[in-house]
């Protein structure tokens, strides 16, 4: 059995307003402590640094819903591997319910430790992402 990420969070906020949540680096910076730059193919991850760029984490846009379903290749350049390994995130906004589901660790050469150190950092993240939500809805 392949190890899966996901949380859902149910939310009573219009699709344009998670949307932003999700993917406006005011809100990324603060769920993820980093930053996002996203265009219509890709998506980069990164902190700035002593005057530079540090790239964290880079995504390829398999397909785009606006406002209601991302799904996101993402490749982690610090990780060493022999080739490019890759893991699947997908944001979903369905019936009221934020589902985010991250897969692909079964494909990755440290795919269990990986899987571990993702499952940590996403609690995180989730926890900071619901009480923003929470305060937009208030």
């Amino acid at each position: 059995m392949s190890n899966i990420i996901e949380y859902s969070i149910h939310t009573y906020l219009k699709g344009k307003v998670i949307w932003k949540i999700l993917f406006d680096n005011h809100y990324v910076k603060e769920y993820m402590g980093c930053l996002l730059r996203k265009n219509k193919e890709s998506m980069t991850w990164y902190i700035e640094k002593d005057l530079r760029e540090i790239v964290l984490l880079e995504g390829e846009i398999i397909e785009e819903t606006p406002n209601e379903y991302i799904h996101i290749r993402t490749y982690n350049p610090h990780r060493h591997y022999d080739k490019k390994y890759t893991l699947d995130v997908f944001y979903i906004l369905k019936d009221h319910t934020l589902t985010i589901k991250q897969t692909g660790f079964e494909n990755l050469p440290d795919g269990q430790k990986v899987y571990e150190e993702n499952k940590l950092g996403w609690a995180h993240s989730i926890n900071e992402l619901n009480k923003i939500i929470d305060k937009k809805e208030k």
